[in-house]
C-alpha cells in the first residue's frame, strides 16, 4: 500500500504562483523510518528555546510572528529548512510537483488537452 502526502504553498493573495507538491510513500517499507524523521529533523534543527508546540510552517521560520528570529540565527533556519526540504529525498520517496498561476485556468499539463475537454464535457 502507498500513502500520497500533498501540500500547498503560496496561497497569500501577494503570491502569484501556488506550488502543490506531493510525495509517495510505501507503507511496509518505508513509513516507520519517515515517521521518525520529522522528530530527528525537530530535535536536531529547532532550539531548544522553541521546541515547545513548534510547527514547521516556513513562513513562521522565516518571518517571525510567533518565533523571536533574532535569537535563531538565519543559517540554522536555512539548514531546517534544507532538512525538511530533503526528507523525500532521504528515503528515495518519489515526489509530483504540481504548479499554477494564481488566477490563470491552466489545463494540466499532465492531462493531454483532447483528455481535459473529455473529462470536462
Amino acid at each position: 500500500m502507498r500513502f500520497i502526502f500533498i501540500d500547498e504553498a503560496g496561497t497569500a493573495p501577494k503570491e502569484p504562483i501556488r506550488i502543490v507538491p506531493g510525495v509517495t510513500v510505501e507503507t511496509d517499507r518505508q513509513m516507520a523510518r519517515i515517521e521518525r524523521a520529522p522528530k530527528n529533523v525537530h530535535d536536531t534543527f529547532v532550539p531548544a528555546d522553541f521546541r515547545e508546540g513548534f510547527a514547521f510552517h516556513a513562513t513562521e521560520v522565516f518571518s517571525g510572528t510567533d518565533i523571536d528570529t533574532r535569537r535563531w540565527p538565519l543559517q540554522d533556519r536555512l539548514d531546517l529548512l534544507k532538512a525538511v526540504a530533503s526528507l523525500p529525498y532521504a528515503f528515495d520517496a518519489p515526489l509530483g510537483p504540481g504548479r499554477s498561476e494564481i488566477g490563470a485556468r491552466e489545463t494540466p499539463r499532465a492531462c493531454p488537452p483532447d483528455l481535459a475537454r473529455r473529462i470536462r464535457a
